[in-house]
């Protein structure tokens, strides 16, 4: 058996000030949880009949305990601290067979509350208490049993005037599994965490023009137990740690700009030193500052140079999200079917196609948790299926192979890649590997030549795309179209124009649009080094959560891609309504408030 995870605290210790508090739960010889699961699993197997209706053929149990702490700042003030503590249990249960069973089925949630697809999910109390589970497990399970009965005999009906699109099974099969690995939980110290974020925030206070800004910094323990009625189960915990910054300012004409940083790890020790993170703050600020004053462009039509930030985020906008394998369920209204093609993740047509370039190849790997030194933080060891966890090639040689699915099978996918992550398949760790690259200076070379055989005057490289997820005001700066919806992707706050004598020009308020599925087939080139780059994951199984699943935790997908050079990307200049600047200064520095640091030339 391995030795239990210890979370490590020498990040906190170096902020100064004592021990922090920490709880180590190792894993009991009988644990209570587990057995009221695996006992009331039993009993539901045995006894769960209604009448002439068919029983179940599968049932699983899930228990996800859930700890959560976040503390904030803004402008050197806290704003936010606060510990928390969930339990959620959710069942599934399947009725009919794997051929054709309750699932995959769309029809609008009814008023019952019990369950609002077929895995119906509730929180339940905290305390270890056998019976308790037991009685919660017990209502949940019969009315999830209700449930699916009358939604296979809805599904039934709707197919008896028509057939499927694709003739699929509803459940792959998947050979049984048991994990178990002792749980450590460290719970960090909230005074060290206020006294780190609110130093963080108060660095905002140099930057005359920066309106909103805040400091986070946050951390989460899901601990799952899971059992199932094919012998499956699994018991394990998993640890993540968030320090993130994020600041908005108005450039000189009033359009809004914003942009953020932000850690992940699976310990403390994976966020930077304090001194690191401040002088990651700074140069936020810094960039911010620097961007007012940048071109606009009303639209470009040419080659683009992505450095690797923004090479990552725009493969986390537009590409990971075209990952996972969609399968459109049978709609009780068949006028409905059609629309529900909207939460499709854009490659389901694609296999054995082309979607990348050439030289490109696609790796997605919950199995590693880090690269060159660096944290990964989308893995797991088994996924929510109870499906060992490996690296699935998802494209060779620009050739797309496969999507990630779960055991809801979707065309050209037939087997669960072991990809569950939450409600539904997302891609954990995304690896990509270029078989010809280029240094830094070799590719500004080929975007010249490029620019050169156009006939353009400039070629324009982005430094960084705002996440929507960390950035304020998420309503404007989330893509409106989305992936398979016309493909945009906003937020660019930082590019600028590289001219064929060497001069550069910064730009700003900048979108890409009209990716498609073959935009990454214009990838001419690809640098040499990569960069390591994590961020919540910007849309998942959109269809799942329209049903009523949900994530308890939000996710992180963690990406190692190289800079990407575009023979041809559109940028252009969002006609977003502009807002007017405040009427009066910047408190801070229209009259400054005795003690506060002025802020004087060089002090950048």
């Amino acid at each position: 058996m391995k030795a239990p995870r210890y979370v490590t605290l020498a990040f906190l210790l170096a902020l100064g000030g004592g021990v922090p508090s920490f709880v180590i739960a190792g894993e009991p010889a009988a644990d209570p949880v587990t057995s009221a699961l695996e006992d009331e699993l039993a009993r539901s197997l045995e006894r769960l009949e209604l009448g002439e209706q068919p029983r179940p053929y599968f049932i699983a149990y899930r228990v996800e305990d859930v700890r959560l702490t976040d503390v904030a700042a803004t402008f050197g003030g806290l704003v936010t601290s606060r510990e928390s503590r969930n339990r959620f249990l959710s069942v599934e249960v399947r009725v009919g067979d794997p051929e054709l069973d309750n699932t995959n089925f769309f029809t609008f949630p009814g008023r019952s509350g019990v369950a609002r697809s077929f895995r119906g999910q509730l929180q339940v109390p905290l305390t270890d208490d056998y019976r308790e589970l037991r009685r919660q497990a017990w209502l949940l399970t019969d009315g999830a049993y209700k449930e699916a009965l009358d939604r296979l005999a809805r599904k039934k009906a709707a197919l008896r005037n028509r057939q499927r699109s694709v003739d699929l099974r509803d459940f792959s099969t998947a050979e049984p599994r048991t994990f178990s690995e002792p749980v450590a939980v460290a719970v960090t110290a909230p005074p060290m965490a206020e006294d780190l974020v609110r130093d963080l925030s108060a660095v905002f206070r140099r930057f005359p023009t920066i309106q909103r800004s805040e400091v986070h910094l946050q951390s989460s323990f899901v601990e799952t137990r899971y059992v199932n009625s094919e012998g499956s189960s699994f018991h394990y915990g998993q640890p993540l740690v968030r320090l993130s910054a994020w600041a908005e300012r108005q450039a000189v004409d009033g359009r809004p700009l914003a942009d953020a940083v932000a850690y992940y790890g699976r310990v403390f020790d994976d966020l930077p030193a304090a001194a690191d993170a401040e002088a990651a703050v700074r140069a936020l600020g810094e960039r911010l500052e620097d961007s007012g004053d940048g071109f606009l462009v009303e639209r470009y039509n040419g080659p683009v140079l992505l450095e690797g930030p923004a090479a990552a985020e725009l493969v986390l906008q537009a590409l990971a999200p075209r990952l996972s394998g969609f399968r459109r369920p049978v709609a009780e209204d068949p006028r409905i079917e059609e629309s529900l093609e909207q939460f499709s993740g854009g490659f389901n047509d694609k296999l054995g196609g082309r979607v990348l370039a050439r030289f490109m190849r696609l790796v997605d790997d919950p199995s590693l948790d880090r690269f060159d030194g660096r944290p990964l933080v989308g893995g797991y060891p088994i996924d929510g299926d109870a499906v060992a966890a490996g690296p699935t090639v998802l494209v060779e040689r620009g050739i797309l192979k496969t999507l990630l699915t779960t055991r809801n099978p979707s065309p050209g996918a037939l087997e669960s890649t072991g990809s569950r992550r939450g409600a539904g398949a997302a891609p954990s760790n995304l690896l990509f590997a270029a078989d010809e690259t280029m240094t830094p200076a070799e590719l500004e070379t080929e975007l010249l030549a490029l620019v050169a055989e156009r006939e353009l005057d400039y070629g324009v490289v982005i430094r960084r795309i705002a996440n929507p997820e960390l950035v304020a005001g998420r309503r404007r700066d989330r893509p409106r179209g989305g992936p398979g919806m016309g493909g945009e992707v906003g937020g660019i706050v930082s590019a600028y124009r590289l001219y064929p004598d060497g001069r550069t020009e910064p730009l700003r308020n900048l979108e890409i649009v009209g990716l498609g599925t073959s935009s990454f087939k214009d990838v001419v080139a690809a640098s040499n080094g990569s960069t390591v780059y994590s961020a919540p994951l910007t849309a998942g199984d959109r269809l799942a959560r329209l049903t009523g699943a949900f994530d308890v935790v939000p996710l992180a997908v963690s990406t190692v891609v190289p800079a990407l050079l575009f023979e041809e990307l559109t940028l252009r200049t969002p006609d977003d309504p502009v807002p007017n600047p405040p009427v009066v200064p910047h408190p801070f520095f229209d009259d400054p408030v005795a003690g506060e640091p002025a802020r004087v030339d060089g002090d950048r």
